[in-house]
């Protein structure tokens, strides 16, 4: 038998309205059974105890009953820690629960989860998004003089060179993509973005659970490697008032009938789908949308709801490559804002397509 101390870093999402990661750490003596017969994934999460927490601390519960339950969910690799020996730690993601074990009003995983284990094919819809997000020094814009504001936008988008990049900014982008993969996370590009000091990650494409577990625990390895330089990372819509692009969270998804058979009637159903239900999914697209989706900076007004082939000003664009494969492949949905909590976000969408992806194929039958 292989036993090791684990230092596990229990992490889970509070009850704000724009829901904010916490976290704390515990350590215990793990089996990872014998080295030719190393335990499998399932028999190293039993031994992840469920943990308890003040709710009354995370506006989730009252002071006089405060007691929460996370129950850990799945783990990744700790990039925070050195490996040794006899020791290995894990990121360990948590569901929300109540002392009575049912999930917390709070724990949109579960709700996802219960509503994807209804489809046929609970794996059928795919996600990726694009997570954008701007580096800050207390309040002000990290990078940014101390009076008055940069250069206006133009250089700063995949820009190169000091006169546009922050070389501590791209020290994170470098180690958190390297965290992020050495962690088990499908990173798989960054870039600088549109205004100064902004930048972006991507991730995907995975099912919807697997797409948003990613993409909180990415945020996690992000905020975590801010502190080390004294910054923080702010998800905020429009962190900058004035003519600068805001940021955003896109989400890019597709279903089996999308990829495989697709067709023009089909992607236009999809959207007129989207657009019945827009006020429904921009309620749950991120705290102060309102002041991203203007019209302005590569966004559609939140009032309307347009799609368009390759726009980047439209609510749904239509990638070229989703054209040039006769139509068959994703979508891409420009509105949601870069604080978004996928699960809330993916929900939505994971209804709407559904509904549509069963009408066509009762047609196509």
């Amino acid at each position: 038998m292989m036993r090791k101390l684990a230092k596990l870093e229990y992490v889970w999402l509070d009850g704000n309205e724009e829901k904010r990661i916490r976290s704390k750490t515990r350590y215990i003596s793990i089996d990872f059974g014998d080295e030719d017969d190393p335990m499998p994934f399932d028999g190293v999460m039993q031994q992840i105890p469920q943990w308890s927490f003040d709710g009354s601390s995370t506006n989730q519960a009252d002071g006089s009953s405060s007691d929460l339950i996370i129950k850990p969910i799945r783990f990744f690799g700790n990039p925070f820690s050195a490996r040794q020996p006899n020791s290995i730690s894990y990121i360990v993601l948590c569901e929300v629960f109540n002392p009575d074990d049912s999930p917390h009003e709070s724990n949109m995983r579960a709700k996802l989860r219960e509503n994807l284990n209804e489809l046929e094919d609970p794996n059928d819809i795919w996600f990726g998004v694009e997570q954008e997000y701007v580096f800050m020094n207390s309040s002000s814009v990290s990078g940014w003089p101390e009076e008055g504001e940069p250069e206006a936008q133009g250089n700063y988008y995949c820009g190169i060179g000091g006169d546009v990049i922050t070389n501590a900014h791209r020290q994170v982008v470098e180690t958190h993509a390297h965290f992020c993969i050495q962690s088990g996370i499908n990173l798989n590009g960054t870039n600088a973005e549109v205004m100064k000091s902004q930048w972006e990650y991507q991730i995907g494409p995975a099912s919807a659970i697997s797409c948003a577990d990613q993409l909180w625990v990415s945020r996690y390895i992000l905020d975590r490697l801010a502190e080390v330089r004294d910054m923080s990372i702010s998800y905020d819509p429009k962190p900058v008032d004035g003519d600068w692009n805001g940021s955003g969270c896109h989400i890019n998804f597709s279903n089996r009938f999308m990829r495989e058979h697709g067709g023009k009637d089909y992607i236009d159903s999809v959207c007129e789908t989207l657009k019945e239900n827009h006020d429904k999914h921009i309620k749950v697209y991120g705290i102060g949308t309102d002041k991203r989706l203007t019209g302005k900076h590569e966004t559609a007004s939140i009032k309307d709801f347009t799609w368009e082939e390759l726009d980047r000003g439209s609510s749904i664009r239509i990638p070229s490559a989703t054209i040039n494969n006769d139509y068959k492949g994703h979508l891409e949905d420009r509105r949601p804002s870069a604080n978004i909590d996928p699960y809330e976000a993916f929900l939505a969408i994971v209804e709407s397509v559904s509904s549509v992806k069963q009408e066509a194929l009762a047609v196509s039958e």
